[in-house]
């Protein structure tokens, strides 16, 4: 289910937040409609790891792992393809990792309204 949940339509990219350990990244790279995948994750040591698990698995060409806060991403769209832009393409699907079940521990909401907006 989780597979067939991250979209039907082709060529899609995926923004993962808070992404350490990757797991979720990883699998969202391998579907046959996914064209890339950017994965967030604020804590650093976390971040080189996923980073170096990506790698180990032959995935580094299809996840970009971000070292930030969610919130502190800067987007750009086609129209500002500049290189200090985290993003350059708005993403189809939104998908997160997370142990907290209350939607409020983690900043759940805050993230995906914060990237809806932007």
């Amino acid at each position: 289910r989780y597979c067939s949940a991250l979209g039907s339509d082709e060529d899609e990219s995926v923004l993962s937040l808070c992404a350490s350990p990757g797991v979720v990244a990883m699998v969202a790279a391998q579907q046959p409609n996914i064209r890339h995948v950017y994965a967030t994750e604020k804590v650093e040591h976390l971040a080189r790891n996923m980073q170096m698990v990506i790698s180990a698995n032959g995935l580094s060409e299809r996840i970009t792992v971000i070292n930030k806060e969610p919130r502190n991403l800067q987007f750009g769209w086609e129209e500002f393809k500049h290189s200090h832009y985290d993003l350059h393409e708005k993403p189809d699907c939104i998908v997160l990792e997370l142990f907290d079940s209350t939607l409020v521990a983690e900043g759940v909401l805050y993230y995906c309204d914060f990237v809806r907006r932007s």
